[in-house]
């Protein structure tokens, strides 16, 4: 669990509450029960299959209408498929407050490298003449897409945290 010292702070709490609450918490997680830390491996590495299987989904999908449609249709497409997709895998990584750092890195780099692969993948696989200049481009759109939601949500949340600062700093001073 994720406290943040700075929300308390402005909620008036002392540092004596504020650190007791922080010692609970750093002991529950370093006393965590074994079925728990491997039910929380298990989520995040199950919500990373099901985000490639979907990824690889709406690239087999996507690709009739690759040849149906004209580029424009197919850019706005593949974004809002990757919007909707991307805001289901953020809507999940940021509500599991126990990963770290390199489990965020880890998802938003394979991601998009994979988006990229299977849509390769997939038109060579049904000869779809497509130059790599096109497939490419149209794989980074897919990636954009997938990534807008989760950058969203982190300036939100940069937001956020500076209005805390801001109050924290006006209560100080009064």
């Amino acid at each position: 669990m994720k406290i943040n010292r700075e929300e308390l702070k402005a909620k008036g709490w002392s540092e004596q509450e504020i650190e007791k609450v922080l010692r609970i918490i750093r002991e529950s997680d370093e006393n965590k029960a074994f079925h728990i830390s491997f039910l929380e491996k298990f989520l995040f590495w199950s919500l990373l299959l099901l985000s490639i299987t979907g990824i690889f989904a709406i690239n087999i999908y996507i690709l009739p209408l690759l040849i149906i449609f004209n580029n424009f249709v197919d850019i706005l497409v593949l974004l809002l498929l990757g919007i909707c997709l991307g805001s289901f895998i953020s809507f999940i990584l940021n509500d599991l407050e126990w990963l770290g750092f390199k489990h965020h890195l880890l998802t938003l780099s394979l991601l998009p490298i994979i988006s990229v692969l299977t849509l390769f993948f997939t038109t060579k696989t049904i000869n779809l003449e497509l130059p790599f200049s096109q497939t490419f481009s149209l794989g980074l759109i897919f990636s954009l897409g997938l990534l807008f939601p989760y950058f969203v949500f982190l300036l939100i949340k940069k937001n956020k945290n500076d209005f805390i600062k801001k109050i924290n700093k006006n209560n100080n001073k009064n």
